[in-house]
C-alpha cells in the first residue's frame, strides 16, 4: 500500500512539475498574457541588471567627439582613445543630463545660423544620423528630459568664462540654445584650455587633426543651406595614415556549417545553433532546411532563419496590438536579442554601434552598423545591415548578418597586413574631379565597405553620405612607400 501511495505521489509531482513547466514556457512567449515572471516592462531593473553597464558601454555613446580651436583646426576623438574620450564623454553626460532633466529655458534660433556656430570652440558630438531626444536621453542616463518635436543631429558645448558654457543643440528643423550653464570638467575654461594646447603639442594627436569641410568650399556660392559645413575632413596632402587591411567572414559555427557535406554533422551543428541561440527551449522548435542548406526554424509564436551567406532574420507572430513604450525597455530587448544570435559566435563578438533610431507606430527601429577599430564597415546593400524593431515588451522583427571581422594576417604567421594610405579628400577631389556645387554632403569618412560579391579582404575607402541617402564610394591614394 505504501508503494502505491508512493508512485501517486511521485506522478502528481511530475504531473505538477510538467504544468509548471508548461506555464513558465508560456509565460516567456506569451508577452499578452504574464505572471510575471518575465514580465520585462515592470522588471526592467532587475531584468537587465547582469548586462545594462555593458549596454551603456558597448552601445550608448556617441561615435565621435569632435574638439575644436575656434579657428580652422579640429581633432576627432574616438572611442579607441579612452583615455581622452572616456573622461570628455563622462562630462558631456553630466551636463546635457542637467539640462534635459531641469526644464531649462532656452531660445530658438534657425538651422541656418549653425553656419557661425560650428566656427567656435568647444566639443561637438556627432551622431552621424539623427536621434530621437528620447534615444539621447537614454545615453546621458538622464530619468527624465524635456520634449523635443525634432530630431537631435549634433550637440555642441562651448566653454565660456566664470565656468559656464553655451549648449547648442542642432536638430533637424532649428537651433536649442541654453545660456549660462554650469561647466564641469572639461568644460571649464582652464580644462578645455589644457585639453585644446594638449591636443595642439603632442606629435601622436597630428593624426586626429581635421579641417572644417568650410574651408574646402569657402569660396564657393552655395544655395542649399541644407549643405553641411561642419564635417571634419583631412586636407594635408602630405598626411598618411596606417590602416589595417581586414577579413570578413560569418560567423565560425555558420562557416562551418556550410563548409562540411556530412549530412550528420551539419544537422548537429544545426542543433549547436538551436541550442546557443533558444536555451532550454530548443528542441520545441521545428527546424526545416531547404535546398540552398538555409535553415529556418519555428514555434507558433517565433520564426527564425540564417541563411548560407550569413544573413539572419527573426520574426514574431503578434496575438493582438503591440504597444511601443519607452525607448528604454524597447532598446533592452533589441541588445538582448543581438547577444543571444552573437552565442553563436562564442567568444568572438564584434563591435557595432548604432547608426539611426526611428520611432514608428508599434516600436523603435534600431539600426547598427559594424565598426573595426572605430572606422565603420558599410555594406552597398542597406538590407545587410543589421536592423532590429523592438517594443516595451520583446523584439518584434530583427535582421542583418553576422560576422566576424577581423585583421588580415600574412599567411603561418600572425603579422597583420596594413598599409599607409593618403586619407584626404583634396586628392579625392582631385583625383575624382568632384564637383562641390553638385555635393550635398552629409558626412565624409574613412571606413570598409563590403560589395555584394565576396571579398578575400577589405582595404579602406573614402565615404560621403548625401542628404539624399545616396552614397559615394571612393578609392584612396596609398602612400608612397
Amino acid at each position: 500500500m505504501k508503494n502505491k501511495t508512493t508512485q501517486i505521489v511521485i506522478m502528481i509531482i511530475l504531473l505538477l512539475a510538467v504544468i509548471v513547466q508548461a506555464i513558465i514556457i508560456l509565460d516567456y512567449y506569451l508577452d499578452t498574457y504574464s505572471l510575471g515572471i518575465f514580465d520585462k516592462e515592470n522588471n526592467i531593473e532587475s531584468y537587465y541588471h547582469s548586462f545594462e553597464e555593458e549596454i551603456y558601454t558597448s552601445y550608448l555613446q556617441p561615435y565621435r567627439m569632435i574638439v575644436k580651436s575656434g579657428v580652422n583646426d579640429s581633432w576627432i576623438i574616438k572611442r579607441e582613445d579612452s583615455t581622452l574620450y572616456e573622461p570628455m564623454w563622462a562630462a558631456y553626460q553630466e551636463v546635457l543630463r542637467n539640462i534635459l532633466q531641469t526644464n531649462a529655458s532656452y531660445k530658438t534660433e534657425s538651422n541656418s545660423d549653425w553656419d557661425n556656430i560650428y566656427k567656435s570652440e568647444g566639443v561637438t558630438l556627432d551622431f552621424m544620423q539623427p536621434n530621437p531626444v528620447e534615444f539621447v536621453a537614454l545615453m546621458v542616463q538622464a530619468k527624465t528630459y524635456q520634449p523635443i518635436d525634432a530630431e537631435i543631429e549634433k550637440i555642441h558645448i562651448k566653454p565660456e568664462n566664470d565656468n559656464l558654457t553655451t549648449i547648442y543643440i542642432k536638430t533637424t528643423d532649428y537651433v536649442l540654445i541654453y545660456s549660462n550653464v554650469e561647466a564641469f570638467e572639461y568644460f571649464t575654461r582652464e580644462n578645455y584650455s589644457k585639453l585644446y594646447n594638449l591636443l595642439e603639442n603632442t606629435e601622436r594627436y597630428d593624426s586626429s587633426r581635421y579641417f572644417y569641410y568650410s574651408r574646402i568650399i569657402s569660396n564657393s556660392k552655395i544655395a542649399d543651406l541644407k549643405n553641411n559645413l561642419d564635417i571634419p575632413v583631412k586636407i594635408d596632402n602630405e598626411y598618411a595614415r596606417t590602416y589595417q587591411y581586414v577579413t570578413v567572414n560569418p560567423f565560425v559555427l555558420i562557416k562551418g556549417y556550410n563548409e562540411t557535406s556530412n549530412i550528420k554533422e551539419k544537422n548537429q551543428m544545426v542543433e549547436n545553433i538551436k541550442r546557443l541561440l533558444l536555451g532550454v527551449t530548443h528542441d520545441q522548435h521545428k527546424t526545416t532546411i531547404n535546398a540552398d542548406n538555409d535553415i529556418f526554424f519555428s514555434n507558433e509564436y517565433n520564426l527564425f532563419s540564417i541563411e548560407d551567406n550569413s544573413r539572419f532574420t527573426y520574426k514574431f507572430i503578434a496575438t493582438s496590438a503591440e504597444t511601443t513604450g519607452d525607448v528604454k525597455s524597447a532598446f533592452y530587448n533589441a541588445i538582448e536579442l543581438l547577444t543571444d544570435f552573437f552565442y553563436i559566435n562564442g567568444s568572438g563578438q564584434p563591435k557595432l554601434i548604432v547608426r539611426n533610431v526611428t520611432k514608428e507606430e508599434d516600436g523603435y527601429l534600431f539600426e547598427f552598423s559594424y565598426i573595426y577599430h572605430d572606422l565603420i564597415i558599410l555594406f552597398e546593400d542597406e538590407n545587410n545591415m543589421i536592423k532590429v524593431k523592438a517594443n516595451k515588451t520583446r523584439v518584434l522583427e530583427a535582421s542583418g548578418k553576422l560576422l566576424t571581422i577581423s585583421p588580415l594576417l600574412l599567411s603561418n604567421t600572425t603579422t597583420i597586413v596594413e598599409e599607409d594610405y593618403y586619407a584626404n579628400f583634396i586628392k579625392v577631389i582631385e583625383q575624382y574631379q568632384i564637383n562641390l556645387l553638385q555635393l550635398s554632403a552629409k558626412n565624409i569618412y574613412v571606413g570598409y565597405v563590403i560589395g555584394e560579391e565576396d571579398e578575400a579582404f577589405l582595404i579602406p575607402k573614402m565615404i560621403v553620405e548625401e542628404y539624399s541617402g545616396d552614397k559615394q564610394v571612393y578609392d584612396i591614394e596609398q602612400a608612397e612607400e
